[in-house]
């Protein structure tokens, strides 16, 4: 039997495979694989994760275990455990013929209009739960979720080390400009990586860095009650973090940032040779994948956007709906559309989530 699958861009809810049992799951357990021996560790995945801290392609960190693509059409056959993915989303779009102010007003449309169905979710009587770094893609969601929605039904939460961070003073400046009354700060320490270190072996068996635990921690100790969890996650990648001015993009898979740190990491920790070849295979696969449609996506933001987003980012989401419904706003086709056409002036240090902010909230 042939089953056909369809991802989003970003594989929001992850889908796993074991070829072996011929299971489908969103997690290890999901496929009755609760641990590991050394020897059914991928080596490949292994080393591609000290590199790029998540393995990349179909591979995980368990040898017979893939993880299938975002933008992805899937057909796996489950008697035989043969898998065919043809990719639909290369992140490339024609450049916009608006011009700078109406694709602002365009995208401050869209996020106005997101904003409003993301109310739609919260369940009755409930709030939304929003993490509130002080950032640029946190303070974007909050003026749009303010202005759309009641702010008293927003409790915001920031993380850090002390009350006295830049993060959560900035943080509250921008819930008094938007009248969010309840913000949280959640301490973070660094005994909080071993204490959820086991739940996260557990779901994906180390595929997924205990690094990023700052708000499963504060989910796990403080589980939400009648909430939707409004993530800002897709927004770094689509709003051009990783950008790079085209006419610096590199022409060979040698010159760009990836390689450099495979070649830095082979050279630092003696990485097998053979390793070293099947990673460079793996890195070339996805090179003759991005070069045909790259457009003005440079091969490193490619690989954020269709890689670091479905192998790390969207392990973590799905980890958070254990405890509440979870939106992803910035997962939004049209936003991303409108974003990813924006000219490179735009992009570059994410100057485009700044102005959106502006024409919200010009303080």
């Amino acid at each position: 039997m042939i089953k056909h699958l369809d991802t989003d861009a970003f594989a929001s809810t992850p889908i796993l495979f074991d070829s072996e049992t011929k299971r489908l799951g969103d997690d290890f357990p999901a496929l009755g694989i609760t641990a590991m021996s050394p020897h059914e560790i991928d080596p490949v995945a292994f080393w591609m994760s000290l590199v790029w801290e998540n393995p990349l392609g179909l591979r995980t960190v368990r040898t017979g275990v893939i993880q299938l693509p975002g933008g992805s059409h899937c057909e796996v056959d489950m008697s035989t455990g043969c898998i065919r993915t043809t990719r639909r989303e290369f992140f490339h779009e024609p450049a916009t013929s608006l011009s700078e102010s109406d694709l602002l007003t365009a995208l401050d449309s869209r996020l106005q209009a997101i904003a409003r169905a993301v109310w739609e979710q919260v369940p009755a009587g409930g709030d939304i739960l929003l993490p509130l770094s002080g950032g640029l893609d946190s303070r974007l969601l909050a003026c749009h979720l303010a202005t759309t929605g009641d702010p008293g039904r927003i409790r915001a939460v920031t993380f850090g080390y002390g009350p006295g961070s830049y993060e959560y003073r900035l943080a509250r400046r921008i819930c008094r400009d938007l009248k969010i009354e309840r913000h949280e700060f959640h301490p973070l320490s660094r005994r909080i990586y071993a204490e959820v270190s086991e739940d996260f072996y557990r779901r994906y068996l180390g595929g997924l860095s205990v690094m990023h635990a700052h708000l499963y921690t504060y989910l796990r100790s403080h589980p939400p009650h009648n909430a939707l969890l409004v993530s800002g996650f897709g927004a770094d990648a689509i709003s051009g973090w990783a950008s790079m001015d085209p006419a610096r993009m590199p022409s060979t898979l040698e010159g760009a940032k990836a390689f450099k740190g495979l070649a830095g990491v082979r050279d630092r920790y003696a990485m097998p040779g053979p390793i070293f070849d099947q990673i460079r295979s793996d890195l070339e696969m996805l090179w003759r994948e991005w070069a045909p449609n790259h457009g003005d996506v440079n091969f490193d933001e490619y690989l954020y956007l269709s890689q670091r987003q479905t192998k790390a980012y969207m392990l973590l989401l799905n980890m958070y709906r254990d405890f509440c419904p979870v939106a992803m706003p910035f997962g939004d086709d049209e936003l991303r559309r409108l974003l990813l056409s924006a000219p490179f002036r735009l992009r570059w240090r994410k100057r485009v989530s700044q102005l959106l902010i502006c024409r919200r909230r010009p303080s």
